[in-house]
């Protein structure tokens, strides 16, 4: 007997026969239920007028594709009154059009939710579901959108529904970590609207967009505004970059002494290396000072055999080798080395010839070798390059100084130097830096402006913002002052940024999250579609 759990959850649902049919588990069910309700007068019947079987795809077995057949009765209405002369029982939880089972759909929706139509289908495929692309988007249009109640910190910001063109707003749930909603736009309108249907939103997290500031003042005035802290951080890296661009001109100078600066140091290392080779090619008195150590050894040697010891005994005490010691041994003094006479080359004969070769200028060691075996010379080339190696020896050409490299930081490089602690840069953006200081001493102003800015975010000091606007303002950098009369308009915003935990950090995660469900989508998602899946499956 088939254990029941292993059937589809139908409430008096009985197994009548089991088969494998062309690579298909085919399950023939019927239902017994006792007693059946017309579904337009509700009287009981029990004359059966006949029955159909009913085809539903149900979860695969195995990998094996499982198709569940469901005997279904009709039966005569009794009651004399009723319109209804002929009814099909009704199964409890599956509607009459269902072609497949609960358990499946939910499956379904599961696959779908994660992977999309068209990877879900290749997924499907391998699990032995048979099912198309449009069916399950067909099964994710029918699911129900969430309900959620208004939240106390609302996180707002905005996604691209294609990137330039058309953009939407995504509504998260700061407690929850949780998207809620998503809009079509991102209208000022738009999110007022929104804020008044859903009252009870007491703090709004937001980036800088004006939209969002006036849609967020007019829905929910009693609100409090904080804005993002990471977008005032990319603001002001924005405006360092835009004042770069304004002197770009000194930022190619100094990169460009920089550059001969570094040559310079190359030329010299090279310079010191030449000169160190030089040395080693010179005579020296290395040799010198090795002859006097071996002399001292070899007294030492004799001095202790003449005091008795053993010849092991010498060679540990002085720590060399008792083949050494046992040479000594037999000298009574120190064997000074002889250099071997060394026969003279063979080339010499024909050195008068040579010198006459090499008085013209230009000569081949192949053509010189041809030329003196002529002549008589009976060796190979090797022997008359060695010769003239040494006899002859051409002059080095100079070496080329190395090529120019100039590092040029892009103003939105720059931008992100200025605005980083020191003690995150490099030793090169270190120099580069102190070297545009110099030159200009308006990046050195914007630097530590910039760097005061980003202590006030990071360390939540909001008691330094009003002193660091006043500053920027009357710092004589036009662009900064720019971005902190901006910053003035929306003071208590930027405030509540500098002390408030809230910030927009989690919508940045979400926002990436909703990019990869519309690109599994393969363009087939809809803005309604979309926003299922996205609130959907927030978990």
């Amino acid at each position: 007997m088939l254990p029941q759990e292993l059937l589809p959850n139908i409430e008096n649902l009985h197994l009548i026969a089991l088969k494998i049919d062309n690579n298909e588990l085919v399950i023939t069910t019927r239902i017994d239920s006792g007693f059946y309700l017309c579904p337009a007068c509700k009287c009981s019947s029990s004359k059966q007028h006949s029955y159909y079987i009913r085809q539903l795809s149900d979860v695969a077995w195995a990998g094996v594709p499982t198709t569940l057949n469901l005997k279904v009765h009709k039966f005569f209405c009794e009651s004399t009154n009723c319109q209804q002369k002929i009814f099909t029982e009704r199964i409890e939880g599956l509607p009459s059009y269902a072609r497949r089972t609960n358990r499946q759909k939910a499956q379904l929706e599961a696959i779908g939710l994660r992977t999309g139509a068209n990877e879900g289908t290749c997924l499907c495929k391998r699990l032995g579901i048979k099912v198309s692309s449009s069916t399950i988007l067909k099964i994710l249009h029918q699911i129900a959108p969430p309900c959620f109640k208004a939240p106390k910190v609302l996180e707002v910001d905005d996604w691209a529904f294609r990137k330039g063109h058309v953009y939407g707003t995504i509504l998260v749930d700061l407690e929850e970590h949780k998207p809620i909603d998503l809009l079509p736009d991102r209208e000022a309108e738009t999110l007022e609207k929104w804020l008044k249907e859903h009252p009870g939103v007491e703090i709004i997290s937001r980036d800088r967009a004006s939209a969002y500031s006036i849609g967020a003042k007019n829905g929910a005035p009693d609100a409090i505004e904080v804005a993002d802290r990471w977008h005032l951080l990319k603001n002001m890296t924005d405006a360092l970059k835009r004042m770069m661009y304004k002197h770009n001109k000194i930022n190619q100078e100094i990169a460009l002494s920089i550059a001969e600066k570094n040559r310079a140091v190359i030329q010299s290392e090279r310079k010191a290396i030449m000169e160190t080779n030089l040395q080693l090619i010179l005579p020296s008195t290395e040799k010198k000072e090795s002859t006097l150590q071996y002399e001292e050894t070899f007294k030492l040697v004799k001095d202790l055999q003449n005091k008795g010891l053993s010849r092991r005994a010498i060679a540990q005490q002085l720590n060399i080798s008792r083949v050494t010691v046992n040479k000594y041994f037999h000298f009574e003094k120190y064997p000074k080395r002889t250099k071997s006479e060394t026969s003279k080359s063979t080339v010499a004969k024909f050195d008068g010839y040579i010198q006459k070769i090499v008085s013209k200028g230009e000569y081949s060691i192949q053509q010189l070798w041809e030329d003196l075996q002529e002549k008589g010379f009976k060796g190979n080339a090797a022997a008359i390059r060695r010769y003239m190696n040494k006899h002859f020896p051409k002059e080095k050409k100079a070496e080329q100084l190395p090529a120019l490299e100039v590092k040029l930081y892009s103003p939105k490089r720059l931008g992100y130097l200025l605005i980083r602690e020191k003690e995150k840069l490099k030793e090169k953006e270190i120099e580069y830096l102190e070297q545009l200081f110099v030159a200009c001493p308006q990046a050195q102003l914007a630097n530590q402006l910039a760097l005061r800015f980003r202590n006030m975010i990071v360390n939540r000091k909001a008691e330094n913002l009003e002193t660091w606007i006043k500053d920027t303002i009357v710092s004589g950098t036009e662009v900064l002052k720019s971005f902190a009369q901006n910053l003035n308009r929306n003071f208590d915003a930027v405030y509540n940024a500098c002390s408030l935990e809230w910030s927009n950090g989690q919508v940045e995660g979400q926002v990436n999250r909703l990019k990869n469900i519309k690109r599994q989508m393969y363009g087939r998602a809809s803005f309604e579609l979309l926003k299922k899946v996205v609130l959907t499956d927030s978990g």
